[in-house]
């Protein structure tokens, strides 16, 4: 099964908003947490982690926010950026 990034963000999402309706979750901080904590549950497998560069077209290593050692750092700096642009968190928190 390959990665489909906005599959993820929808998962992402559904996460949160489900995390922040039942009352685990009820701060902006807390849902970028639950949100790192699902980029680093998807980058655990080496074959995840070339599905997510290769879907998210990541090549700019030089930029990266964290250590790119490895194909487990190049994914979790792909996801992490494409999650900041693309995970709607702080509406959720405004709209529960």
């Amino acid at each position: 099964m390959s990665f489909n990034k906005w599959n993820w963000v929808r998962e992402c999402e559904e996460e949160v908003m489900r995390q922040l309706q039942d009352g685990t979750i009820t701060q902006e901080e807390e849902s970028w947490e639950l949100v790192f904590s699902m980029i680093s549950d998807a980058t655990t497998y080496s074959y995840d982690c070339f599905d997510i560069i290769k879907e998210l077209n990541y090549t700019h290593f030089e930029e990266a926010i964290f250590d790119c050692k490895d194909i487990y750092g190049l994914a979790y700096n792909a996801l992490y950026e494409f999650a900041l642009e693309n995970v709607d968190v702080d509406n959720m928190v405004r709209n529960v």
